[in-house]
């Protein structure tokens, strides 16, 4: 039996996998595992106090299962056969934290009979709040948009401009990289070649990292379209029977787009879009 489990420990390699559970949940949670230790005691809480069972297995069995499969290394195993190691700190997302959180607080203070005690506690929850998570625009690669997807002003344009063109039914588009993330949020039926490359770097001792970072230096596509290069993009956009190439203002092109067949189309503030010109 000893023997038997002991293979087990060496298949899944459980030591490897506890180091890895540790890399992601530190990753996800950064310094605030306070928030965490809220998160926790709320579902203790609710578990406890709640009377309605369909509330109560929602707020309690639902997370304990999700934190069951984070954490075990079975599960682990058999789910980085499909899912890479930087993206494995995203099963975190599923949990309702916030949620969780801000219902096990209203049924406590609700509890309480005296109002202003009710107004202490409502204020006293804002300040522990705001020094657990703080504020959204304290961040450094937060932006503010105007529009209802979250997502850059200039993505949107683009994306409204190539999808409201009635020359083409099919939208085929080369876009700056960073907006090849975002565009398809906004109309998936546009195809673009390459959206996001991803490279996950290892730490100092080798071991898989969930930090990730844009991987697109050396893609020649996204080299050959920051630089200019028109005859490049000639190319590409044949090989990929594109009918769309979106150029930063920032960009000098090298030789004129009407060379390779791509006209001016239209503008927005940071991008010019070309059209490929119909040949009938």
């Amino acid at each position: 039996m000893n023997k038997i489990i002991n293979k087990l420990i060496e298949k899944l390699d459980v030591n490897q996998q506890i180091n890895d559970r540790k890399v992601l949940f530190e990753y996800f949670f950064g310094g605030k595992i306070l928030f965490f230790i809220v998160f926790i005691m709320s579902i203790e809480y609710i578990w406890l106090t709640e009377k309605n069972k369909k509330v109560k297995y929602f707020f309690t069995i639902y997370e304990v299962f999700l934190l069951l499969i984070i954490w075990n290394p079975v599960c682990i195993k058999i789910l980085e056969k499909f899912i890479n190691f930087g993206s494995m700190y995203r099963f975190y997302f599923m949990l309702p934290f916030t949620l969780t959180i801000a219902y096990a607080i209203t049924k406590i203070i609700s509890k309480l009979k005296n109002k202003y005690y009710k107004l202490g506690a409502i204020f006293g929850v804002f300040i522990v709040i705001s020094y657990i998570q703080g504020s959204v625009f304290n961040e450094s690669n937060t932006i503010k948009v105007n529009n209802w997807y979250k997502l850059p002003d200039e993505t949107i344009a683009v994306a409204e401009i190539i999808e409201n063109d009635d020359m083409y039914e099919e939208k085929r588009a080369m876009v700056p990289y960073g907006m090849s993330s975002q565009i398809q949020q906004v109309y998936a039926d546009i195809f673009l070649p390459y959206t996001r490359i991803v490279f996950n770097i290892p730490d100092e001792n080798g071991n898989p990292s969930p930090t990730d970072s844009d991987h697109a230096s050396e893609f020649p596509p996204v080299v050959n379209l920051n630089n200019g290069n028109v005859e490049y993009l000639g190319q590409y956009a044949k090989d990929n029977n594109l009918n769309y190439i979106v150029v930063s203002k920032e960009v000098i092109l090298n030789d004129d787009m009407k060379n390779i067949g791509f006209e001016l189309f239209r503008e927005t503030n940071e991008n010019v879009v070309y059209r490929k010109m119909n040949s009938k």
